[in-house]
Order: C-alpha cells, then sequence, then structure tokens
C-alpha cells in the first residue's frame, strides 16, 4: 500500500505529522564480516538488524554501536557511513511512537562468534551471504526491507 500526500510545504506538513506521536529515536546497523555476509538477527518471529533506543545524552552513532555490540556480542566494530533513517509507527502501552531508526553501514575483520541477546528476545544472530539475506528478507519488517534496498544503491 503506498499514500501519497500533496502539500505545498512538506516540513510543515511533516512537523504536524510527527507531532501526533512521541518520537522514541534508535540506531543500529548493517555489519558485514570480512567474507562479506551480513548479521542478522530473528527476534519475535521475523529476521531483522540489530538496533535499540539511543539513550539519554548518547550520541547517534555511540547508540549504533553498543546496540550491535549487545544484541550480538561482537566487539572491534568498525562504523562507516549512515545508509538511511527508517521510519515505523508503533503502540506502546496506549501510546503511538515514531521511531526514526538511523542505520549505518558496519565492518568487523574476521568472522566472529555472535551471541544473540535472550533478554531483547533475538533467538538466532547469524551471518549470511547477501543472496540468503535476501531470501530472509521475505520474513523481515518493512524497514528493514529498506535498509537493504538503500545499501544496494549504494554499491
Amino acid at each position: 500500500m503506498k499514500l501519497i500526500i500533496v502539500h505545498n510545504d512538506t516540513e510543515e506538513l511533516w512537523d504536524t505529522f510527527k507531532s501526533l506521536f512521541e518520537i522514541i529515536p534508535a540506531a543500529g546497523g548493517l555489519v558485514f564480516n570480512e567474507n562479506n555476509e551480513c548479521l542478522m538477527i530473528f527476534r519475535r518471529g521475523m529476521w531483522d538488524l540489530p538496533k535499540g533506543k539511543i539513550e539519554k545524552k548518547e550520541k547517534i552513532k555511540q547508540c549504533a554501536l553498543r546496540e550491535v555490540e549487545e544484541e550480538c556480542g561482537i566487539t572491534h566494530i568498525n562504523l562507516e557511513d549512515e545508509i538511511t533513517i527508517t521510519y515505523h509507527i508503533y503502540n506502546l502501552k496506549g501510546t503511538s511512537c515514531l521511531k526514526p531508526s538511523h542505520w549505518f553501514l558496519m565492518r568487523v575483520d574476521g568472522s566472529p562468534m555472535l551471541i544473540p541477546q535472550a533478554e531483547e528476545d533475538i533467538d538466532k544472530a547469524k551471518w549470511v551471504t547477501m543472496e540468503k539475506a535476501n531470501e530472509l528478507l521475505d520474513e523481515a519488517f518493512p524497514s528493514i526491507k529498506e535498509v537493504f534496498k538503500a545499501y544496494g544503491t549504494r554499491v
């Protein structure tokens, strides 16, 4: 489904739209190992990428690195460029929330062992080829598909 809205002041429209929600910014990463495999996680029945909420006084890039470290148990991550920002809406205890997620390209040396963070409902974390990642996107959130799409336009 697509929605097209025509307005003479896009910035005003965007500000009005955002005012309807509690804004909860987040950051995460599309991480590649030295074999050019990407890291994917399986959380709450869907394939996903590691990301999470930005903590108070935390910078966006710091958050992205911290979340990948916490959710997958890897360190020594090289953060590169921002890929895109995605937005999704959800309900949290009766409050409508808008989550802008900042996505960064990241790389690690080798192919480190992944440790899924069970406390965040992550059942699996694995390195997959881009071909396999494209297959898994059939079972991923639309925003994750947008991250891969944005990354693909950069190659």
